[in-house]
Formats: C-alpha cells, sequence, structure tokens
C-alpha cells in the first residue's frame, strides 16, 4: 500500500513539473500568430479567421495529451462526479449536464483499459494565462497487441482542452459529429 501511495505522490510531482514547464513555455515560445492551416495533406481547422498555431512544444503536446488520458480514465472507471469537474463549464451549460446526466452526454467506451495518443494538435492562445487546445487522435485499447486490428477504437476523437496556467488547472469540450477537422485532400 505505501509502494501505491508512493507511486501516485511521484507521478503528481512530475505532473506539477510538467505543468510548471508549460506555463513558462506558454508565455514564452507559443505566441499565436494569424495562421491559414493550408496543407493539401494535413487537416484543416473549418474557421481560420481565429489565431491558430501547430503545437510545437512536446512538452505542451504531451501534458495535453495527458489530460485527455485523465479524461478517459474517469470515463472508464464510471466517475461521474470527476467526468462532471473536468468538462468545461461552456460545455456543461451548452449540453445542460449534470452529475446525474453526465454519461448521457458524452461518448463512453466500454473496451476495457483505453489511451489517447494525439496525431494533431493546435492552440489559440486565449489570453496571458488561458490556452485552448484543439486536438484529434486515436483512442486505442491498452490490452490488445499492436499489430491487431482492434487495437483502435476510434481514429476520429476530436476534443478541446483548456489550460489555465494562473490557476494550474484545466478542462475538457468533447467534440462530436465532424468536430472541427475537416479531412480534405487537394
Amino acid at each position: 500500500m505505501k509502494i501505491i501511495k508512493s507511486i501516485i505522490i511521484v507521478i503528481c510531482i512530475i505532473l506539477a513539473g510538467v505543468v510548471a514547464v508549460i506555463v513558462i513555455n506558454g508565455k514564452q515560445a507559443n505566441k499565436p500568430i494569424e495562421n491559414n492551416i493550408n496543407h493539401s495533406t494535413e487537416s484543416k481547422i473549418q474557421d481560420t479567421k481565429v489565431n491558430y498555431e501547430k503545437v510545437k512544444s512536446a512538452t505542451s503536446f504531451f501534458t495535453v495529451q495527458s489530460c485527455i488520458n485523465k479524461y478517459l480514465s474517469y470515463i472508464n472507471a464510471n466517475d461521474n462526479e470527476s467526468v462532471f469537474k473536468i468538462l468545461d463549464e461552456e460545455y456543461l451549460l451548452k449540453n445542460k449536464i449534470t452529475k446525474q446526466n453526465v454519461f448521457e452526454n458524452i461518448k463512453r467506451y466500454d473496451n476495457g483499459a483505453i489511451t489517447f495518443q494525439a496525431d494533431k494538435m493546435y492552440m489559440e492562445q486565449i489570453d496571458d494565462d488561458n490556452i485552448k487546445y484543439y486536438v484529434h487522435g486515436i483512442v486505442k485499447n491498452s490490452f490488445i497487441e499492436e499489430l491487431s486490428d482492434k487495437i483502435i477504437i476510434d481514429d476520429n476523437f476530436q476534443i478541446i482542452v483548456k489550460l489555465n496556467f494562473e490557476n494550474m488547472v484545466y478542462s475538457v469540450m468533447p467534440l462530436e459529429n465532424g468536430g472541427m477537422f475537416n479531412e480534405r485532400s487537394n
């Protein structure tokens, strides 16, 4: 039991360090520029009037991916209170979500242990302390052999993660039905 507590404490310390690095990098290196994501083989974000920038910082990329994995772990554990707390307030209000109906309003995966792997991530600087990350990736089954065709559960998972650096908190907004990425090839 002491080993489990020690592991949890170490993970929390590492996560706090990663968030601190993101705060420093986010304020220095991630200044958004007007960007019309215009690559023929890359996903396009439908609204190009907003200041988006492809995430270049590995620290930011993996921290946001970790936030998404935490959200999915709450879903997998049927922890409606934690899922409710992590969902963005705007999303809760728009979809009239309560603690009681949270699982009726979000996509669930009944495939055992799952993990998320981001393949596209863009950011929008809201203000000095807040950044929105627009993320696309795949949800995989953690226990199925890598070469199996059943490993990928969802190959079009899309979500927005909002990070607040002043309060060191984050929230998520799941995206359904096509979300923000529109696959095109010219």
